[in-house]
């Protein structure tokens, strides 16, 4: 076997092994276009109208539907539908063998530049926004056209593999399938972005700068952080050590209980839906994060599509459990077709389409399989935003004769977690740490490996005092812990042995934490006189917590009285600028004074 170890970054400790298959663009391009062309030439039409509809909506949605705006979006769709284009691209194809992205491009750009392009005088006032929006079209519509080509590129592969490619696209990761174990890309301009990809598909992704032949069996070791390869011959059988067959053997012989402890799966896609189903070990999905649709895609998913998708969700889970995320917006998780938004109510008043399809989506899906669904809403910030969000999602759940719908809140962000006793009225909650720590510390992110300790000195008493909260009588709240500190079995064993019984923890990282669970399950009710000892601890906890609280007030009042050194310091400075700008005033004065004493007498002489 052959390692590789130039110029490589391999992101996601797991191990994957498939054939290599290299996704060039333009020798794709010339097989479909040798073989389907007029079939070719109906499936761009439809993309365009499909893409042309998306991006009309979009900027629609941005100018508060602005009539002119309207009159320019249809202005540029006529340019992109006008004849001459069109024969001008057919003949490229056809008769010049052009690959159809260059064509399209071509024949486009040379309109353009004629005396056949005139923008009319009612829109002389937007000429400079038409030829931004007509570039803008003209890219998304070129990217469409190579992601068809990618799509079909992918469902002609029938065994495991690495996807090769040259440039990193999130694109890629749209309805990836189990059989791809992993991707090597070349290049990526955003390794933030690759790193978090390949931790949220738990794949290993690996940025490689060499050329590796078609039909080689690869390894990438996300462990040694290293990619092998070896050659392909006719005997060789892939033996495949992926996640997936790791993740399948997790539960088998061990018949786990699901009364006490209840661990979730936080899912991105559709890939491992029917194992949840299956395991022993999970009680549901929480959360799927459905932003991720969005991200991938490249556009904003119709009723039809989301359908499409929460339909196979619910049938594909069984009787399991579903907490479905409303999309988690953010300019770290680029949506290029709606700008660096935020999910917040000035995003659902702005795109108040986008996020009802969802919503109607996931309702109908639940009415056909009578199934009961729990929304999560992500990065509450201030109390006022639950109500907001729970009387607008219940209220189109209900338009559609569906009432078995809880709201919850994602606590991910510090003012969330440090004023958690505000936020009131969901049916339950999930607690991020993932986002939390980066909100919290300085000194660790969401990829941090923190010992028991580090937690405890970041989260602990606040998550303490928060579940405490939760689980009052007037409270009773359900609460999910998820992050990927719980793949630290002490970590685990803390948060258990403290109370909490709900955790969201992803199927990959499931083999860290096994035993710890099945160990806590033999043990339970087998130490005597715990009762007694916790009883005996409460002063001790008591005594701690006055001791934090004191600490907490007299870091308070350093604060103040630093503060306040500060104030007097400054207050001093200015008195000492004042004084010396007095002080050189009187001696001036004093001056004057005497001068004119000397005048005088000089005059009397």
């Amino acid at each position: 076997m052959n390692s590789i170890n130039q110029n490589q970054l391999v992101f996601h400790n797991s191990i994957a092994v498939g054939k290599a298959v290299v996704f060039n663009i333009e020798k794709e391009i010339f097989l479909i276009q040798n073989k389907e062309i007029e079939k070719i030439f109906n499936e761009l039409n439809l993309i365009k109208i499909h893409e042309y509809n998306h991006f009309r909506d979009i900027k629609m949605a941005l100018s508060n539907h602005d009539t002119k705006i309207y009159d320019a979006l249809s202005f540029i769709f006529f340019i992109f539908d006008t004849l001459s284009i069109n024969l001008r691209f057919r003949n490229l194809v056809i008769d010049e063998k052009v690959n159809y992205l260059l064509a399209f491009e071509k024949s486009l750009d040379e309109f353009l530049i004629s005396d056949l392009f005139v923008i009319p005088h009612c829109f002389i006032d937007e000429a400079k926004l038409i030829e931004t929006y007509i570039q803008e079209l003209k890219k998304r519509l070129i990217f469409r056209f190579e992601m068809s080509v990618f799509q079909k590129f992918r469902k002609e592969i029938k065994c495991d593999y690495i996807l090769v490619a040259d440039e990193f696209k999130k694109e890629y990761f749209d309805e990836i399938e189990l059989n791809c174990k992993g991707v090597i890309c070349k290049n990526a301009n955003n390794l933030d972005l690759v790193k978090l990809f390949a931790h949220e598909y738990e794949l290993p992704i690996a940025i490689y700068n060499q050329n590796i032949i078609d039909g080689t069996i690869v390894t990438i070791d996300g462990v040694l952080k290293r990619i092998c390869t070896d050659s392909v011959n006719d005997s060789a059988e892939l033996q495949i050590n992926s996640s997936q067959e790791e993740i399948s053997n997790n539960d088998e012989g061990y018949d786990y209980p699901y009364s006490k402890i209840k661990i979730y799966a936080p899912l991105v896609d559709m890939r491992y839906i029917k194992y949840v189903a299956q395991s022993k070990w999970y009680t549901g999905i929480a959360p799927f994060k459905s932003e991720y649709m969005f991200v991938t895609s490249g556009l904003v998913l119709s009723f039809e599509q989301q359908y499409k998708r929460y339909e196979r969700m619910m049938k594909d889970i069984g009787d399991k459990e579903i907490y479905i995320g409303i999309p988690d917006f953010r300019p770290e998780r680029p949506t290029e077709f709606l700008g660096k938004i935020y999910t917040d109510i000035d995003t659902y008043d702005t795109f108040d389409v986008l996020f009802d399809n969802q919503l109607k989506a996931i309702a109908m899906a639940s009415l056909k399989y009578n199934r009961q669904i729990n929304i999560v809403v992500p990065m509450i910030r201030i109390p006022e935003e639950v109500d907001y969000w729970k009387e607008n999602i219940k209220s189109i759940f209900e338009y559609y004769m569906v009432y078995n719908v809880k709201v919850g809140i994602m606590i991910e962000t510090e003012s969330a977690f440090e004023f958690f006793e505000e936020y009131r009225g969901m049916d339950f909650a999930i607690i991020g740490l993932n986002d939390l720590i980066e909100e919290l510390s300085d000194d660790f992110d969401r990829y941090s490996k923190l010992t028991k300790d580090e937690m405890l000195d970041i989260f602990w008493p606040n998550l303490r005092e928060l579940h405490q909260f939760f689980r009052t009588f007037k409270m009773q709240t359900k609460h999910i812990i998820a992050g990927n500190f719980l793949s630290n079995p002490d970590i685990l064993l803390k948060l258990i042995n403290s109370g909490f019984s709900n955790f969201s923890i992803q199927p990959s990282q499931f083999k860290f934490i096994e035993k710890t669970l099945m160990f806590h399950d033999m043990t339970r009710g087998s130490f005597k006189g715990i009762s007694a000892q916790r009883e005996s601890m409460k002063d001790l906890y008591a005594a701690k917590k006055i001791e934090t609280i004191k600490r907490k007030e007299l870091e308070q009042l350093n604060k103040i009285e630093y503060k306040e050194k500060k104030k007097k310091a400054k207050e001093q400075r200015i008195r000492d600028m004042h004084k010396a700008k007095r002080e050189i005033v009187i001696r001036k004065l004093l001056d004057d004074r005497d001068n004119s004493i000397k005048l005088k007498k000089i005059e009397k002489k």
